[in-house]
């Protein structure tokens, strides 16, 4: 009897560690990406990453000026 009892509750435990195994691997959600790319002309394209550069630039002096408490530095970077 006890064995059975062994057994069973072993072979749930089993079960129970697979299934969530799977879960943490595999996940439950389907992933849907919906992005396009875009193609750019080289001028184009220069246009984009020195405006990304210039904000990356601002966010940098932002995250500095309250690292340091100075809010002149956060206001000017923020401009």
């Amino acid at each position: 009897m006890w064995k059975k009892l062994a057994l069973l509750s072993l072979s749930l435990w089993v079960l129970s560690v697979a299934f969530i195994g799977y879960r943490f691997v595999f996940g439950n959600a389907k992933q849907v990406d919906k992005r396009m790319e875009i193609s750019l002309a080289p001028e184009e394209r220069e246009l984009v990453l020195g405006e990304m550069r210039l904000l990356l630039k601002g966010v940098k002096g932002i995250i500095n000026g309250l690292s340091q408490d100075d809010f002149k530095v956060v206001e000017a970077s923020a401009s």
